[in-house]
């Protein structure tokens, strides 16, 4: 399966509704029904839901489903939760009693200082897809969803989830791509105590064209130098070298 068989199924979705064969407030089936239908992988059909919403087909409502857009949705029986209900990452819906929390028990230990073994990146390399699906059930948060979606792309096209590269990474996730690693090297984590800023920047430079687009890193580390960005609580580094 290509890397963007998730276009061509949301095309053939959209025709469908097109066709009338989905009418609006028709609810869509589950993500895993979906998958199941199509012969697809779960994670595919949640791109396929996501496309969707971005281009306004379709709206997602918390605890309820995925719907045609068009009209009011029917009405669907959803037991009564108490207010602050844990959410269930997996699926963004408040946890009902039969429900997998697969993603929440996943994640409890790996906030730890050890190197993350083979089975724990993987989950946490479904991060991105988890926080696109989260903001494109919201349909005007949809063009921030795609960019959080490819926010791990690499220029060189090794990283995920879908290996684009250059062009293909939306500029925008380009940018949060190279803020989240500045962010990232420049705080105190479980595995780091952070590093200065001169340090960053200097890896930044050091990954431009491979990890991160050059263009961006080149922007950022001129806007840094230049006094128009800090880090929140965190002293900037005094060598002056940030922006040479």
């Amino acid at each position: 399966m290509s890397k963007f068989e998730y276009l061509r199924l949301a095309d053939a979705v959209a025709a469908e509704i097109a066709s009338g064969s989905f009418k609006p407030g028709d609810r869509l089936p589950p993500q895993r029904s979906f998958a199941y239908e199509r012969k697809i992988a779960v994670s595919t059909a949640s791109r396929v839901y996501t496309e969707l919403l971005r281009r306004g087909l379709v709206v997602g409502e918390v605890g309820r489903g995925t719907f045609i857009s068009g009209e009011t949705k029917p009405a669907i029986n959803v037991p009564n939760e108490p207010r602050g209900a844990r959410i269930d990452l997996e699926f963004n819906y408040p946890t009902m009693p039969t429900q997998s929390t697969l993603i929440a028990k996943s994640l409890e230990g790996l906030d730890k200082p050890d190197a993350l073994d083979a089975a724990e990146r993987t989950i946490i390399e479904r991060h991105c897809e988890v926080g696109e699906r989260i903001l494109a059930a919201a349909p005007a948060m949809a063009p921030v969803a795609r960019l959080v979606g490819a926010s791990h792309e690499r220029y060189d096209g090794t990283g995920y989830p879908d290996r684009r590269s250059g062009p293909e990474i939306p500029r925008g996730a380009s940018i949060i791509a190279v803020c989240d690693a500045f962010h990232a090297m420049t705080s105190i984590r479980p595995y780091s105590c952070g590093v200065d800023t001169h340090a960053a920047i200097t890896e930044l430079r050091s990954k431009a064209g491979t990890q991160f687009d050059p263009n961006v890193v080149e922007a950022f580390c001129a806007e840094f130098g230049a006094g128009h960005l800090s880090l929140k609580g965190r002293p900037r580094a005094t060598t002056g070298q940030e922006g040479a």
